[in-house]
This record gives C-alpha cells, sequence and structure tokens, in this order.
C-alpha cells in the first residue's frame, strides 16, 4: 500500500518573520546614519556659523579698543576688561572683566603694556552652543599713542652719555641688558667672578650706579626681557633655564618661577611679545615622537597639559605625572626634580629648540606649542611671523608662523633652496646672530667672514619669508653682529659689533642705503668688542655692553627730518 504524503510547504511564516524584521533594521541603520549625518552637518554649519559670528563680536571688541585709544591712551588699562557703549556720552569703554552678545556670545579684552610704551590688546570671544563642543576666537593688535609724537634725536651726531666700568676684581663678561624705568638689567657669566645679573640706577646717564651689589643670580646669565614689573632672563641651570623674577622693587628682584627646557642645549634667545614669551635654544639633536619627559613636575607655576590629559584643579603642592600623563606619587619621582619647587618642565617634544610660553599670570610660565627649527640664536616678532636669526648654513633666517600660539609652524616659501620656512643667504655659511624689526623692515646680522657683508635688510611688507625684490640690500660692518635694533620711527638701524674700533655703528635705514653716519670706539681698557645691546625707546637711547662695561648713549637734538 502506497502512502501519499502532501507536497512540502515552500512557505516559511518564521523565515518571512526574520526577512521583515531585518528589513525594518536594515531601514532603521539608514534612517539612523541619515539622521546622522544630517545632525552633523547641521552641527558643522552652525559651528561655522558661531566661528563667524565670533570673530565679527571679536573683531569689533577689537575696534572698540581702537576708539577708547583715540579718546585717550590712558584709558587702556591694563588688565581683562568688557566693552560697551555708554548710554550718556555714546562712546566705547571698558566696563568690568567680560561683556555679553545674544546667543550666547563672552567676550573679553585683555590690556597688556609693552616697552615702548604702546600696549598689546587681545579680544577673545568664547561660546558654548552645542554642548560639549565650545569655541573661541582671538584677535590681536598693537595699539600706540598716535597723539604723541615720537621724540627721535638726531643720531648722526650721538654721543657717549656715561659708562659702568668694572675695574679691577674680575671681568664680568657681560651679554645682554633690558631696561625699566630708571633702571638697567644687566646680565653677566660667572666664570670671570660675574654675578649673573646686574642693576644699575641711570637715572643719572652721566653717572650709572649699580645697586644692591650683594645680589646674586647664581647662575651665568644670558638674554633678558621685560614685562610689565617681571624681569624673564635665561641661565646656565640645568634644571630651571628660563627665571622670572618680580622687579616691583627694582634694586631688589623676588623670585617668582623658572621652567626647565628639554634637552641639554643652551638657551640663547628670549622675546616678548604681549603675553607671549618665545625662547630659543642650541645645540638640540632634533624631536622625537615622545611627548612628555619620564616625569613631569608641576609646581606653583602650571604648564598646559595636552588635551588627552583629563583636566584637573592642581593645589598648591606639586603633582607628578608619568610618560603617559597620568598622576602618580611625587615620592617617585627622580630626586632631582622633586627638589627643584618652583621650576615647571614640560611638556613638549624632546628636542624641539622653539618654544612658546604664555606668561599673562606673572607667577607662571606656561607652555603652548614647539618646534624643531635646528637652532636659535636671535628671535623677533611682528604681527603673525617670528624671525628667527639661525647656525643653520642653508638658512641663517628662518620665519615661523604664530598665528596659533598652540600650534606653530613654519612659514610657507622659501628662497634659494632653504628649508620650509628659510632664507638662504647663499653668498656666505656663517651663522645668522642676531634680528631685529621696525616697521616693514627686518635685519639680520651674521658673523663676520672676509668680505662678506655681515648685515642684510629685507622688505617684511608682508608676513612670511621674505621674496625680493625689493632688496635684500647689505651693508659691510667689518666685525660680527652681535645684536641689531631699529628706532620706531623706521629712520636708523643700530648695530653692535664684535669690532672694538667700531663696536657701535649707526646706519641710514630709512632709504634702504645703509649709510654708516657715525661709530663708537671703545677704548682698549674695554676689552674687545660688544657682546649685547638694546634700543631704549622710550627714551631715546642705546646702551651697549662688552665684557667688563656698560656704555649708555644718546643722540644730538631732533633733526626737521629723517637725513
Amino acid at each position: 500500500m502506497k502512502v501519499a504524503f502532501p507536497p512540502p510547504s515552500r512557505s516559511r511564516p518564521g523565515t518571512l518573520l526574520l526577512d521583515v524584521i531585518l528589513g525594518i533594521a536594515l531601514f532603521m541603520i539608514f534612517l539612523g546614519a541619515l539622521g546622522t549625518t544630517l545632525i552633523n552637518g547641521e552641527e558643522a554649519t552652525e559651528a561655522s556659523g558661531d566661528r563667524v559670528r565670533g570673530t565679527s563680536i571679536a573683531q569689533q571688541a577689537i575696534e572698540a579698543s581702537q576708539s577708547i585709544r583715540d579718546q585717550d591712551f590712558s584709558l587702556l588699562t591694563v588688565g581683562t576688561h568688557g566693552v560697551r557703549v555708554n548710554s550718556t556720552t555714546g562712546k566705547w569703554e571698558f566696563n568690568g572683566s567680560q561683556s555679553s552678545s545674544s546667543g550666547g556670545y563672552l567676550t573679553s579684552v585683555t590690556v597688556d603694556s609693552m616697552s615702548d610704551g604702546s600696549v598689546f590688546v587681545t579680544a577673545t570671544t568664547t561660546w558654548t552652543r552645542i554642548p560639549n563642543r565650545p569655541g573661541g576666537v582671538s584677535l590681536s593688535m598693537i595699539l600706540s599713542n598716535w597723539q604723541k609724537s615720537l621724540q627721535i634725536g638726531n643720531w648722526g651726531t650721538f654721543t657717549l652719555t656715561g659708562s659702568y666700568i668694572v675695574t679691577g676684581g674680575g671681568t664680568p663678561l657681560f651679554n645682554d641688558v633690558a631696561l625699566s624705568g630708571n633702571f638697567a638689567y644687566v646680565s653677566s657669566e660667572t666664570s670671570g667672578g660675574g654675578a649673573g645679573l646686574y642693576i644699575l640706577d641711570v637715572s643719572t646717564p652721566t653717572n650709572p650706579v649699580r645697586v644692591n651689589s650683594s645680589f646674586s643670580l647664581g647662575y651665568a646669565g644670558y638674554a633678558i626681557a621685560i614685562r610689565n614689573s617681571v624681569l624673564y632672563i635665561l641661565t646656565s641651570d640645568a634644571n630651571g633655564e628660563i627665571k622670572a623674577y618680580d622687579i616691583s622693587t627694582p634694586a631688589s628682584p623676588v623670585f617668582l618661577t623658572s621652567y626647565d627646557l628639554p634637552g641639554g642645549g643652551a638657551a640663547k634667545a628670549l622675546f616678548i611679545y604681549g603675553s607671549k614669551l618665545y625662547v630659543g635654544a642650541t645645540g638640540l639633536s632634533g624631536a622625537t615622537n615622545a611627548w612628555l619627559p619620564r616625569t613631569v613636575i608641576i609646581a606653583r607655576s602650571q604648564p598646559d597639559l595636552p588635551e588627552w590629559i583629563v583636566p584637573r584643579a592642581l593645589a598648591s603642592n606639586n603633582h607628578c605625572f608619568d610618560g603617559h600623563g597620568h598622576e602618580q606619587n611625587c615620592s617617585s619621582a627622580s630626586s632631582a626634580g622633586s627638589s627643584s619647587s618652583s621650576s615647571s618642565s614640560g611638556p613638549y617634544p624632546n628636542g624641539n629648540d622653539f618654544f612658546v610660553f604664555d606668561i599673562s599670570n606673572p607667577s607662571a610660565i606656561v607652555y603652548k606649542s614647539s618646534l624643531y627649527v635646528q637652532g636659535v640664536n636671535d628671535i623677533a616678532v611682528t604681527g603673525t611671523s617670528a624671525y628667527l636669526a639661525s647656525p643653520l648654513d642653508t638658512a641663517e633666517l628662518r620665519v615661523v608662523n604664530v598665528t596659533n600660539p598652540k600650534s606653530v609652524q613654519f612659514a610657507t616659501g622659501s628662497v634659494n633652496a632653504a628649508p620650509n620656512g628659510g632664507y638662504n643667504l647663499n653668498d656666505r655659511t656663517l651663522d645668522g646672530l642676531t634680528v631685529a624689526t621696525t616697521g616693514t623692515s627686518g635685519l639680520i646680522g651674521t658673523e663676520h667672514g672676509g668680505a662678506i657683508q655681515e648685515l642684510v635688510l629685507f622688505d617684511i611688507k608682508y608676513p612670511g619669508v621674505p621674496m625680493p625684490p625689493p632688496g635684500p640690500w647689505y651693508y659691510y660692518a667689518s666685525g660680527s653682529i652681535v645684536k641689531a635694533a631699529g628706532d620706531p620711527s623706521g629712520c636708523y638701524a643700530f648695530i653692535a659689533t664684535s669690532w672694538r674700533t667700531q663696536m657701535l655703528q649707526v646706519l641710514k635705514l630709512q632709504d634702504h642705503s645703509l649709510t654708516k653716519l657715525q661709530f663708537y670706539t671703545a677704548p682698549s681698557s674695554a676689552n674687545n668688542g660688544a657682546r649685547g645691546m638694546f634700543y631704549d625707546a622710550s627714551h631715546d637711547r642705546v646702551y651697549v655692553v662688552n665684557q667688563n662695561g656698560v656704555f649708555i648713549f644718546q643722540p644730538g637734538p631732533p633733526p626737521s627730518a629723517c637725513p
């Protein structure tokens, strides 16, 4: 007997249900992806709009500061302010510490004084319209008292006003000089019996007098710069090359903090521009991928940590971090590092030799970013460009874009087959020793070498690497140019050279001729040529230092026009 079975059913209800579920899931994934894309696109558009709006508000704050300057320069008081229009006078004024605009934008204007009587103004606008994604933009400008006429004398007839000469008791080997009010701060070596830092009362320039002769830096002192009432000096201290002193009481500097640079290279140059301190070193071998030294000790002056380290409130005590940015017990840190309770170090790529620090807080030297530039002998910053005098044979001048202090980069372009951001003086292989800027002129001085013209003048009307023509223009200085400067009017250039018989030379700058107007011969008893120089714009004086002397020069009566 045959048994007949019904044919197998091709209908699989469970499978059909699964297909439906999978289809719905795929559709939902598609919708989710589409929604995410639309949301992200909307957020990106909103973020872009926020930046445009924030930039506009910050620009308005800068223009408000210009208006306040035009009313009365003295109204640009140092500090952090908000801005508003006075309802009675209809004029811009500072008000409080920040101002708000519709849409949740907050703006603050920070005013910093500069050594030449100008101020450095930074307008910062922040917002947090998208959760967990705050935004911000900063704009800066130097504002000068345009209503005050510059009293630049006739440097074609300058004279030696006074000098401070060390006789007996060793040779201090003076290195650099900076002015604050009626006091000159002079750095020196210690190998010949120098104190590292000398303080001179120059209120009577014909008779400069050393004060607080018992003060000793404890280390050799090199480059110096002053911001408000804080003096920054590079030293031979391997555990704290950068040192900061409060000079509110000029004759009695009070130590504030120090900063330990990476590697064993020599810190050579520093420059203050607004609230940023730029430092250069030589002798470092190049950056690695290591973002932190084995142990970083954060003391009274805490540097910024990378964004990938979880923010935390740091107490006044030291906090230590291992090489991965994780906090550890300070007792496990090296004894050498932990013993320096007032010094900060890192984070930085090992080997970098050009550094940017924030010094808006007088008690802190806060690291922002750094770059390996193959050595720095001198620094001059103007606008968005840092000009570096370099020991590199293929780029005696290097230019770094400092628009974003948190991420400095080489300026685009090169000249004469120089590396990125460089200008190769291809008629020499001599080190660039000094660099200076004034107006649209840039000066670089190099080592002496036979028939080489040691001074080169560039047109820097546009930021970045100079791209002739016009220029460059050259001058034969007959010695290594250890320091260069220019007066604010752009009329004169000053160069200090290693040639004793022409230790200070004044050149005509305005017409690019670099005509030598006058020079000064140091007495043979003063030993050798110049080692440093400073132009004091507020008093229109030049200070030159050599092995054992500080020389003060002043010009003749102001001419009717630049000669």
